[in-house]
């Protein structure tokens, strides 16, 4: 059999023919495995997106569903708060419509005919008498404190200021004149001996 033989001529064109459609179901083939592909995917990103939404949802629903247990377990505790405080209403309501004075007078007070208080000449009184006290108090406490120079140089020390001069009393003027003799007395002893 030579290639130019119509049996194998015939043979060959199923060949090409098979080949052609084994490409064409080939490509088709692909061409949906793409498209599936592509559908897939598009469906996987919506599928993502959607699940993130329920997710954000559902993750606001539980923070709602805590506030709103918060909520309603205040509520819960005002309206036990306020059944209590209307209670004690009612009670106190009823137990002051029930209470009785027990109170009676014995005696109706008299007037007195002059003021109780203040009494003027008393009050004088006593702050003459505090006043005198007090103005003799402050004046021994002066008197003891001794605010006064008794010697020269306590302006000198209580002031820091330096001293001009010293008025000199007769009293001082005596005990100088001995101590200046005692002083020349034991000069005197010193250059004798």
């Amino acid at each position: 059999m030579t290639p130019s033989h119509p049996k194998l001529q015939s043979v060959d064109a199923q060949i090409v023919e098979l080949r052609k459609t084994l490409l064409e179901a080939r490509e088709a083939t692909i061409r949906r495995l793409k498209n599936d592909f592509q559908v897939a995917q598009r469906r996987e990103d919506l599928l993502k997106v959607s699940y993130a939404e329920q997710s954000r949802l559902v993750t606001n629903q539980s923070t709602e569903a805590i506030q709103y247990n918060l909520l309603q377990r205040e509520v819960d505790t005002l309206q036990t708060l306020y059944n209590t405080m209307m209670e004690k209403v009612k009670e106190s309501t009823i137990a002051s419509a029930l209470r009785t004075s027990n109170i009676r007078v014995m005696d109706r007070a008299d007037v007195p005919r002059r003021p109780v208080s203040p009494n003027r000449t008393q009050e004088a009184a006593f702050g003459g008498l505090f006043g005198i006290l007090l103005g003799t108090v402050l004046a021994f406490v002066r008197e003891q404190r001794g605010e006064t120079f008794q010697v020269p140089g306590d302006a000198a020390a209580l002031l820091n200021l330096s001293e001009l001069g010293a008025i000199p009393s007769a009293e001082y003027e005596k005990g100088a004149k001995e101590a200046q003799g005692w002083q020349r007395s034991r000069n005197i002893g010193h250059y004798v001996a």
